[in-house]
């Protein structure tokens, strides 16, 4: 018997490219310390897991955890930058995205020193009303 495979959905290099997308607005929003901007990135109901274990859940949360706990212990020169590594699309509306994200001092000119915390982290993100908003993180140390 023949089984004929369907293909629809969203195609793997543009749930890459979305990530990126999402990646560089995240990037922008944690360099300017702009945890409202960050929030809005976030589904409604997104949860942010810290590698500790800790998690953040809702838009409201996640930008009072960045308001009053992250960002302001962060010195100015300190920036975010997330590598995509790959992402894979469940359906039209849903991809899971793998990548690393690192802090970094800008003000390094040694490129080993430069990078102060690195994360492996693995993002769920959801199309709305044809806008894609993260869903979920999950941050863990890598080995």
């Amino acid at each position: 018997m023949n089984i004929k495979k369907v293909e629809f959905g969203l195609e793997e290099a543009r749930a890459k490219k979305i990530a990126i997308q999402l990646g560089a607005n995240l990037d922008k929003a944690w360099d300017e310390r702009d945890a409202k901007a960050l929030a809005r990135l976030f589904q409604e109901n997104a949860d942010f897991q810290w590698e500790t274990g800790q998690i953040v859940r809702g838009c409201d949360e996640i930008e009072e955890c960045f308001a009053s706990r992250v960002f302001p212990t962060l010195p100015d020169t300190f920036q975010h930058r997330v590598i995509v590594q790959q992402a894979r699309p469940i359906n039209r509306e849903v991809f899971i995205g793998d990548g690393e994200i690192e802090i970094y001092d800008s003000t390094e000119s040694d490129l080993q020193q430069r990078v102060r915390q690195k994360y492996q982290c693995t993002t769920v993100a959801v199309k709305e009303n044809n806008i894609w908003f993260i869903s979920a993180v999950r941050l863990m140390v890598p080995n």
